[in-house]
């Protein structure tokens, strides 16, 4: 109603003003009957106000439709009215609706196959690299320890390219299990020590190996992979002890990993989970890509984990995840192991 008032306030203003204009016209020439002319101005307001209900009655769904947004794109081309200029624009809402589709569907049909582009490079690329280790294995020297460490760099670079180029479709790559979560970052931890040895960084295990959370398996040891190799790449010298504890409140787990090592500035740490973001201490080592927290907290996001963060510098940082065994998971397989972490 108030869009149709506001949409017809200058209609109001012409038509009084020119019924003004007649009454004074009438008034000042030869024909002085009041009564006569109060009724011809009755009259005439009347037909307006029934020309008004009338167009208010046929456009009402045309003017509800342009006050109420819609919350999804399938409402924009729900019909509007049965009048001529409403219908029009319907026509043109649903042109522009299946040009949009079209559009839409190319560029998904696009990344689609850019995604599986990148994903069988990725495993085409890892294929070599696993070879390489498995050449430099039982072999010990300076130089092949260098080509060592620099192969393990870019197989991570690899998983990491591998990881977000799946995140778009996270819900098709998502199955939810009954994880024991000591079992987990043993296994990650095992799978990373060349990189706490390489730093001589311990890893201070507290963790109960009863706690049970429900995660994605594949998903989870990727986030906690990263946050330990922030950890142990950013600790402040060599020695030191990376603290990997677990508590338990009712049903919400908390894992919390805490590194003595620089710590992150005032200023950088409402953006360390940007995208692209390094900050101050990424442009000091030049070994941060600005993606690893980004993609900690979007896979967080999406699992229903609740992730937070306290550093300061010179001291450490402390990062915690929270995991909630009642949250419902929609439209995502629920399976249960029992050998788990094997």
């Amino acid at each position: 109603m108030k869009l149709f008032l506001r949409e017809h306030l200058v209609l109001f203003f012409f038509y009084l003003k020119q019924l003004t204009i007649v009454a004074i016209v009438f008034w000042f020439g030869e024909y002085r009957n009041f009564s006569s002319l109060f009724y011809a101005v009755f009259l005439s307001i009347s037909v307006l106000i029934i020309y008004l209900f009338y167009r208010y009655v046929r456009y009402r769904t045309y003017y509800q439709r342009l006050t109420k947004l819609p919350v999804k794109l399938e409402e924009t081309v729900t019909p509007l009215s049965d009048a001529s200029v409403p219908k029009k624009l319907q026509h043109l809402l649903e042109t522009q609706y299946r040009l949009y589709k079209d559009k839409l569907y190319q560029y998904q049909a696009k990344q689609e196959k850019h995604l599986a582009f990148v994903n069988l490079w990725v495993h085409q690329m890892k294929t070599p690299l696993s070879v390489i280790s498995l050449i430099f294995q039982e072999e010990n020297s300076p130089v092949l320890e260098q080509i060592r460490e620099e192969t393990e760099k870019v197989s991570n670079g690899l998983e990491l390219i591998l990881y977000t180029s799946r995140l778009d479709a996270f819900e098709k790559d998502f199955q939810v299990e009954q994880i024991e979560l000591a079992s987990l970052l043993k296994q990650v931890l095992k799978e990373n020590k060349r990189l706490f040895i390489k730093h001589k960084i311990f890893p201070d295990f507290q963790v109960d190996d009863q706690l049970v959370i429900c995660s994605d398996k594949k998903w989870l040891a990727f986030v906690i992979k990263q946050i330990l190799t922030n950890a142990v790449r950013y600790s402040a010298e060599k020695g030191q002890v990376v603290k990997i504890a677990s508590s338990q409140q009712g049903n919400k787990i908390s894992l919390e990993i805490t590194d003595h090592g620089v710590g992150i500035p005032t200023e950088d740490i409402n953006r360390v989970f940007d995208v692209h973001y390094t900050g101050r201490n990424g442009r000091k080592f030049r070994e941060s890509t600005g993606m690893g927290l980004y993609l900690v907290r979007e896979v967080c996001h999406r699992m229903h984990h609740q992730i937070e963060m306290e550093s300061t510098v010179g001291i450490g940082t402390t990062l915690r995840i929270y995991f909630s065994n009642n949250h419902s998971y929609n439209n995502v397989r629920m399976v249960s192991t029992n050998s788990i972490g094997n």
